[in-house]
């Protein structure tokens, strides 16, 4: 088997250099596929040692152009899972869909595959900057992966690309907060994306900053480094559409200036709707809207904005790009080994989303007015 792989990508070489695509994957009416070719023996190393970020060289193969890449492992959870996640890093200076490095995130906890691209509509309607992805059906030396996200990384390119500003930039990692009284330290619990060093100093003063800020001058205070009507949205947002992995994980700490306040990024869609993990209330739990809600001022701001949000859930609203992102990926999750093929119906799951929204709606209304 590993000398006809071998001699498929000789082959594949010598047609393109001869201007000539060989391409075998036969093609989806909506989404793109993306066909990887490795040596078996760099396959079996990369599958051996999907716990760490080991790469091996590939040939991609993108809507009829090859491309030179790496590959390895990618994401958290997913690499627990039998459908698992990838970081690709394009050789050269070579593009897909505009970028070089991006994620094909497999969405393992998303029954539906919808979860990213309404998260990703409400978010950005709300004023947040979000990356950009895109459905597209993965094979791997001709073997079917499935559906996935192509998602583009977070980087300085990524900024340069929007022409916004960065000067510092923190990820969440599992059960950061924001609190010294918790043991998990920021150094343990934060990842500095960039710039590439160890100075956590500014994300420490915002910490000490929630520990210390007197409720009556929490704007003045705790405002200094958080801006805080920011994370008011975020947190009211992400409690609503039941984003459970994204409070005190999976989202980002954005500085512009060296002197403005942090601002907040979301990242990672895939528990969006998730019934199994619903939070019945009107806040998902961290020690920053513990200290928010204990402010009067913030407090009222907090559950003034949750009342207009719930507007999200509004089945005029999201039917649109529930319908349409539905349609378009239908074939591909209908051929997707992991979904699709006698796995799950993929209407019946669409209609459980729809359901699960509807009924939040109506509980989330019932919490807020006991909470008032």
């Amino acid at each position: 088997m590993k000398y006809f792989y071998t001699l498929l990508i000789i082959l594949l070489i010598v047609s393109c250099n001869n201007d000539v695509i060989l391409n075998p994957s036969e093609n989806f009416s909506n989404v793109d596929i993306i066909d990887i070719y490795a040596d078996e023996e760099d396959l079996i190393t990369l599958l051996s040692n999907r716990m760490y970020n080991t790469e091996i060289s590939v040939i991609l193969f993108y809507k009829g152009e090859k491309y030179n890449a790496l590959l390895r492992s990618s994401g958290a959870g997913s690499r627990y899972h039998s459908k698992w996640s990838y970081r690709v890093i394009l050789n050269g200076n070579k593009f897909i869909e505009g970028i070089r490095e991006f994620n094909l995130s497999a969405q393992i906890f998303d029954k539906t595959f919808l979860s990213t691209t309404i998260a990703t509509k409400i978010y950005r309607d709300n004023g947040f900057i979000l990356f950009d992805s895109k459905h597209v059906f993965l094979r791997i030396n001709d073997e079917e992966k499935g559906l996935y996200l192509l998602i583009e990384k977070i980087d300085e390119d990524f900024f340069s690309r929007r022409n916004k500003k960065v000067n510092e930039l923190f990820k969440l990692n599992f059960n950061a907060d924001f609190t010294f009284n918790n043991p998990n330290y920021p150094e343990l619990t934060f990842d500095k994306e960039i710039p590439n060093d160890e100075n956590f100093n500014s994300i420490s003063d915002f910490i000490y900053a929630v520990d210390t800020s007197q409720n009556d001058r929490i704007y003045s205070s705790l405002g200094k480094f958080l801006d805080i009507d920011n994370y008011l949205n975020y947190h009211a947002i992400t409690t609503i559409i039941n984003n459970s992995d994204a409070f005190r994980n999976n989202f980002y700490f954005l500085k512009q200036e060296p002197q403005s306040p942090f601002i907040i990024m979301p990242w990672d869609f895939d528990k969006v709707f998730e019934e199994a993990s619903a939070i019945n209330s009107i806040y998902g739990y961290n020690a920053l809207i513990v200290k928010l809600l204990s402010e009067e001022s913030t407090r009222n701001k907090y559950l003034d904005i949750f009342e207009e949000k719930l507007n999200i859930l509004d089945m005029n609203y999201l039917n649109n790009v529930i319908d349409s992102t539905s349609n378009k990926i239908r074939e591909a999750y209908n051929a997707d080994p992991y979904l699709g093929k006698g796995r799950y119906n993929f209407d019946a799951e669409i209609n459980s989303l729809k359901n699960f929204i509807n009924n939040r709606k109506v509980l989330l209304k019932s919490l807020l007015d006991e909470y008032r």
